[in-house]
C-alpha cells in the first residue's frame, strides 16, 4: 500500500482507520478479514487527493468494466452521453405528430 500524490488526478482506493470505523461484519470473519487488509478498512471507493487535503470520490472499484484487456471506469462511460450532441439522445417520439394531430417543431 502506497499513498497517492496530492495532485487531484492520481486515483487510488479510499482506505480508513480510526476509532469510529466499524469493527467488522457481524458473524462473518471472512468478510471482515477481506475488508480490513493491512489494518485498514478498504472501502472499495476510488478517489483522488487534492493539494488542499480534500478527497474526491470518483468511482467504485466494483464498477470497473474490463473490455479488451483495459480497465474502464463506469464514470467514463456515463460521461460520454453528456459530451455528445443533445440531438443524438432525443427520443424518437419528439419528431412525430402530437396526439391531437398537430405537428411538432423540427428539432434544433
Amino acid at each position: 500500500m502506497a499513498e497517492v500524490p496530492r495532485d487531484g488526478a492520481t486515483i487510488g482506493e479510499l482506505m480508513l482507520r480510526g476509532n469510529t470505523v466499524m469493527k467488522g461484519y457481524l458473524k462473518n470473519p471472512t468478510a471482515t478479514a477481506a475488508a480490513f487488509r493491512g489494518g485498514w478498512l478498504h472501502t472499495g471507493d476510488l478517489a483522488v487527493r487534492h493539494p488542499d487535503g480534500y478527497v474526491e470520490v470518483k468511482d467504485r472499484s466494483k464498477d470497473i468494466i474490463i473490455s479488451g484487456g483495459e480497465n474502464i471506469s463506469s464514470l467514463e462511460v456515463e460521461e460520454v452521453p453528456l459530451s455528445t450532441s443533445r440531438r443524438c439522445w432525443r427520443p424518437r417520439s419528439s419528431r412525430g405528430p402530437t396526439t391531437n394531430g398537430a405537428k411538432r417543431p423540427a428539432p434544433s
